[in-house]
């Protein structure tokens, strides 16, 4: 009893620690109809919808670069604290940055905004917040 038990619990550690190496084909394949092939079951279809949620973001991430690459003006997107996320082939012929060299840095190292009239620097980062 104790080395079935213990043989499935290992299989869905294998399986687990598999899938959070990436490995998303691996299933859990437990015949059993006591609690660890329930476990099983229900394992599967958190991965079943894991696989699924991953694959709406992709698309969405897909679709998002689509939109951003097509925008004929320059666009930056950046996180919270004001790093470059994203930009578009507009904005780093404009910034004289690729988006490579850009992302992580801070806004205002990638992107110079200079009063016409005074010739001062324009804190980037205080307009946004």
């Amino acid at each position: 009893m104790a080395k079935s038990l213990t043989g499935g619990l290992r299989h869905l550690i294998n399986v687990a620690e598999g899938n959070r190496l990436g490995k998303r084909g691996l299933r859990a394949d437990l015949q059993r109809q006591d609690e660890i092939g329930m476990l099983g079951r229900d394992f599967n279809q958190m991965l079943d919808a894991l696989t699924e949620q991953e694959k709406d973001l992709r698309d969405r991430e897909e679709n998002l670069a689509v939109t951003l690459n097509s925008i004929g003006d320059a666009v930056m997107a950046t996180d919270i604290h004001g790093k470059v996320l994203n930009m578009n082939p507009v904005a780093e012929h404009l910034t004289g940055w690729t988006l490579a060299e850009a992302r992580n840095q801070p806004l205002d190292s990638v992107f110079h905004i200079i009063n016409s009239q005074s010739r001062w620097s324009c804190p980037i980062l205080y307009i946004l917040y």
